[in-house]
């Protein structure tokens, strides 16, 4: 099944309408432009930030109240040229991963400076992994829950109702 074909966006929408599920990132992150998960390798369309989105963290309704933002998306915020920069790894200094070469010598080793891009702070978003790991990137989900004076594990839902899940000591945990 191809991920941008019919079936398969059909086959998410049903999950989240017939099923309750809820998009994660979509959620917390409603503006962002551009973010993909997945790029053609050879002939390095993420160096035009020309991809597909196509790892999610869905999660039951139920439990949607517990999941946050977290740290800012890399690149510096939720347009397309910010996720371009995302997907090249720049770094405030401008440097970045470097296109894979026609020639067939390989991917080349970015500078530590951009590799250390991939971790920042927890968050419900997208990991930017170097290009030589791999033509998909990560995905990650912030969660957040308190029992706030409720029973132990409850939390409170949007709507003022307890979700009812039983979920773990209260924390965060970064997935």
């Amino acid at each position: 099944v191809s991920p941008t074909g019919a079936c398969f966006r059909e086959w998410i929408d049903a999950l989240v309408v017939e099923d309750g599920m809820v998009d994660t990132f979509a959620e917390v992150r409603p503006g962002a432009r551009g973010r993909f998960t997945c790029w053609h390798q050879y002939t390095n369309r993420r160096y035009e930030n020309e991809g597909t989105r196509i790892d999610y963290w869905l999660c039951d309704g139920a439990i949607a109240p517990c999941v946050r933002a977290g740290g800012a998306l890399f690149g510096g915020g939720d347009d397309s040229r910010a996720a371009l920069r995302a997907a090249l790894g720049t770094t405030p200094c401008g440097q970045r991963y470097t296109p894979a070469p026609f020639d067939g010598s390989g991917m080349q080793e970015p500078p530590t400076t951009v590799l250390d891009t991939q971790f920042g702070e927890p968050h419900t978003g997208i990991v930017y992994t170097p290009p030589g790991y791999s033509d998909h990137v990560a995905v990650s989900l912030l969660l957040e829950w308190s029992d706030g004076g409720e029973e132990a594990g409850e939390v409170v839902a949007a709507g003022g109702g307890k979700s009812g899940w039983g979920g773990p000591d209260e924390g965060s945990v970064e997935l």
